[in-house]
């Protein structure tokens, strides 16, 4: 193959004659390529052994094709053993025939040869890592990387630990400060002191278990104080919506315009039996959430808001969307039949022999016969 040459390459054929063993390729850079190796590198690149049967004739050719891969890498695209087939005298007789008839000229040159073509194996022989080296490597690869995975997550459960600590001192002094107990603050304050003198003395260079086993201890106690501020927060804003939706559903239950006239009194109490009780809950918990101090457990939450506006909803909805019927379509009354005369015809004019009008002087009319 030429240096540099484009891709894809045409296949090369290689013959040889007479095999009757296995033999060996040697492929390798020419002399010319040393200079564009790197240095200390070898020229080989490959050894293929075509394995040739026993039983294969002492007379035949082995077709060794070669080619380049994407890569550019040479590569045994095929090894067949070609073994000729004789022909009989009718045999050779009927080809020459058909040679004539396909364009050629009766008595021109000789019949083609026929052969018998077998794939042969081939082994290979490459330069680099073999298969075995190649998984060991993968493998080593692997375990390096889940060392360094773990020294990662370990290093940072280790900084986690630390910045809850320092964040908690401050929150505890600052926007926690009335959400939390005089009992929780000296338990955690002396959870977390013992944690940081542990954590820059011996627990250094513990594991990523212990340290996520310290956190959580300290955020036994510091995630109900964080959730009391949390709710303090969030719950006016949760209340506002729910109000928002006590006020829309009040607004239907009291409209008695056309949009709505399809919706039942029957429906109308009982969508406002369910606007006064969740009316009356919300207020309640509102009371008793402002007679709770702010370093105990919250009596109103979010959680609680949202699960009675979805109780509301699914009274609400189905009244508030109810489809207004379609309107019935009477029918007009079919028209009334023509009198029938008694002798199926009509009264007749007086040009056809029927009674003349005449007009008094009062201007009636009279008829005549």
């Amino acid at each position: 193959y030429p240096r540099k040459g484009a891709l894809p390459q045409k296949p090369r054929r290689l013959t040889f004659h007479n095999k009757t063993s296995d033999f060996v390729i040697t492929v390798a850079y020419d002399d010319a390529a040393v200079e564009l190796l790197p240095p200390g590198e070898s020229r080989f690149l490959g050894r293929y052994t075509i394995k040739v049967p026993p039983t294969a004739p002492a007379v035949n050719d082995v077709r060794v094709t070669w080619n380049l891969d994407k890569h550019g890498f040479i590569y045994v695209q095929s090894a067949q053993l070609m073994e000729e087939v004789k022909l009989t005298p009718e045999e050779e007789q009927a080809a020459v025939a058909a040679e004539t008839k396909d364009g050629g000229k009766e008595g021109e040159g000789a019949t083609k040869k026929r052969y018998k073509k077998l794939d042969l194996e081939v082994s290979v022989q490459l330069p680099g890592l073999s298969r075995e080296q190649v998984k060991a490597a993968a493998e080593l690869e692997q375990a390096m990387a889940d060392e360094d995975r773990v020294i990662t997550e370990t290093a940072d459960k280790r900084n986690e630990l630390e910045a809850y600590i320092y964040g908690m001192r401050a929150k505890l002094d600052a926007t926690l400060k009335t959400y939390a107990s005089p009992d929780e603050k000296k338990q955690l304050a002396q959870l977390m002191d013992a944690a940081e003198d542990w954590l820059y003395n011996d627990g250094y260079d513990s594991t990523k278990a212990v340290y996520s086993r310290k956190i959580d201890e300290l955020r036994a106690i510091g995630n109900p104080i964080e959730y009391r501020y949390t709710e303090t927060l969030n719950r006016p804003a949760a209340l506002a919506e729910m109000k928002k939706q006590l006020e829309m559903c009040k607004t239907f239950a009291s409209k008695y315009d056309d949009s709505n006239s399809h919706v039942t009194e029957e429906e109308r109490d009982r969508l406002r039996k369910e606007v006064t009780a969740a009316e009356t809950w919300m207020y309640d918990s509102i009371t008793r959430q402002g007679e709770t101090a702010a370093s105990a457990n919250p009596v109103l939450t979010c959680e609680s808001i949202s699960s009675r506006r979805t109780a509301l909803f699914q009274v609400s909805n189905p009244i508030m969307t109810k489809p207004k019927p379609k309107p019935v379509v009477v029918e007009p009354p079919p028209a009334p039949a023509a009198t029938p005369q008694s002798n199926g015809q009509g009264p007749m004019e007086e040009s056809q022999g029927g009674p003349s009008e005449q007009k008094d002087s009062a201007g009636e009319k009279k008829s005549e016969k």
